[in-house]
């Protein structure tokens, strides 16, 4: 009798919900950063509004920066198959530091 209960209970599938998943933190902040950088885009361009857009701009690149370095962000750029894709981001990432 017990094992014909155990073989009924092992016929039953346990179902997950498979839930997006949140972005880092950091992904936010970047995204609001960068919002925030288009909004002031067309704002004056005295001294001290340039010196608040470049301050945004490092503030910027040292989250991505952060970003960058996260270990899970190190596994994805090693494993990554396409070098062309890589190279963008790190040109891309360049670009910034030279903005800055």
């Amino acid at each position: 009798m017990a094992s014909s209960t155990l073989n009924q209970k092992s016929n039953f599938h346990a179902r997950s919900n498979s839930l997006p998943s949140r972005p880092h933190p950091l992904v936010t902040q970047i995204d609001e950063h960068l919002c925030r950088l288009k909004a002031n885009e067309s704002a004056s361009s005295s001294s001290s509004s340039m010196s608040q857009k470049l301050s945004g701009l490092r503030n910027l690149y040292e989250l991505v920066d952060n970003l960058l370095q996260l270990p899970l962000t190190q596994k994805s750029l090693a494993q990554q198959c396409n070098d062309k894709q890589v190279n963008e981001l790190l040109n891309g990432s360049l670009k910034l530091l030279g903005v800055c």
